[in-house]
């Protein structure tokens, strides 16, 4: 008599990161998309229904993720649901080690708000996130300098690597941030680009 085993989506994606040896998580967005929506409705749906993280911790994952990638010219990982995204990256694809590490940060963040601002994250104007986000950016550079192999990344280059492959595998970041052709044209082997065009989406 067989037996049908179901994968789990943190065991597909794992499984299938061992195979391309790593691209499912930093070049393959399309076969991410497989697995995790691209749309923010449908981030957040997800997220709410099967992430480990309570909305409060979403809510406050998509802050710190704004202060990352606010609003410009073109809208800011809140509108792309990246925290939603964050919270399925950690429940489905971390080691419970990991899950505690990124979370410590969460918390690192938020105690460090407290203690300097003396208000929390959240309730802090622009202005003021953005200079905790900043202090915390000098300090994974200053960490990931002197990283041994084999050792854990600070926890915000793990939310900030992230935020930024959330943004641009979402809906938002691909069609509105790079440059999108749905049905691409004709081939041109040499194009001339300005220094501020914007990248191609990945199809």
């Amino acid at each position: 008599m067989s037996t049908q085993t179901t994968l789990s989506r943190r065991e597909a994606l794992r499984a299938a990161t061992l195979v391309l040896g790593g691209t499912a998580l930093t070049g393959g967005a399309g076969l991410l998309s497989l697995t995790l929506p691209a749309t923010a409705e449908a981030r957040r749906a997800l997220a709410f229904a099967e992430a480990d993280f309570s909305a409060e911790h979403i809510a406050w994952l998509d802050a710190v993720a704004d202060t990352i990638l606010p609003d410009t010219d073109t809208p800011g990982a809140r509108a792309a649901a990246v925290g939603p995204f964050l919270a399925l990256m950690v429940t489905d694809m971390y080691t419970p080690a990991e899950q505690a590490h990124f979370r410590a940060g969460m918390d690192a963040v938020e105690a460090y708000a407290l203690s300097t601002e003396g208000m929390a994250f959240m309730d802090l104007p622009a202005a003021r996130q953005l200079a905790v986000v900043e202090h915390f950016d000098a300090q994974q550079h200053a960490f990931e300098q002197d990283r041994e192999d084999g050792t854990m990344a600070h926890p915000f280059r793990m939310l900030k690597e992230l935020t930024v492959f959330g943004y641009f595998t979402s809906e938002v970041g691909c069609t509105q941030a790079l440059v999108y052709v749905a049905i691409p044209g004709r081939y041109d082997p040499c194009m001339t680009r300005d220094e501020d065009d914007r990248d191609w989406a990945p199809h």
